[in-house]
């Protein structure tokens, strides 16, 4: 199974987001529903065994102490880049909670994927704002066909 280790933003904080989306095209953009948006704190792979997924839950259990975690404001930018986007993202200041977390070797960027570019790159507009994102304790996630699935912790 896919799965990764991440957290689910409350309906209130996915509105809030949704809600400062730029107006860009929609023939630009594949917006992502605001009630998938998280933040994916590890990604654990495309074939997850169920017997693994003790050794995930010591991880999450790691991590939840140090939850919740509000994020000060919020920016636009895209993956590979701001300027030629294929991926649409919010960035997210944690005064470097998050980052300290640091759950892989590689860099770790915390964001939030709002959408997705339907063709060519987009310029994505530079913008930030001082609004308050609470990230909830992180838990194990299936992902399969776009649908979320907060796995239960029988295996902690």
């Amino acid at each position: 199974m896919r799965c990764f280790i991440g957290s689910i933003l409350s309906e209130d904080d996915q509105r809030r987001l949704s809600a400062l989306r730029p107006d860009l095209n929609e023939r630009d953009v594949r917006w992502v529903n605001p009630s998938k948006y998280h933040l994916t704190l590890q990604f654990l792979g495309n074939d997850v065994k169920r017997e693994d997924l003790v050794q995930h839950w010591t991880q999450v259990n790691t991590w939840r102490s140090r939850f919740p975690i509000t994020c000060t404001s919020v920016s636009f930018s895209g993956f590979p880049n701001r300027r030629r986007a294929r991926v649409f993202v919010s960035l997210l200041d944690s005064c470097g909670r998050l980052e300290a977390l640091r759950p892989e070797q590689r860099l770790f960027l915390p964001h939030i994927t709002l959408g997705y570019a339907r063709g060519k790159p987009i310029d994505i507009p530079d913008w930030s704002a001082n609004v308050s994102i609470t990230i909830p304790e992180p838990t194990l996630i299936e992902s399969s066909q776009g649908k979320y699935k907060i796995l239960e912790p029988e295996a902690r």
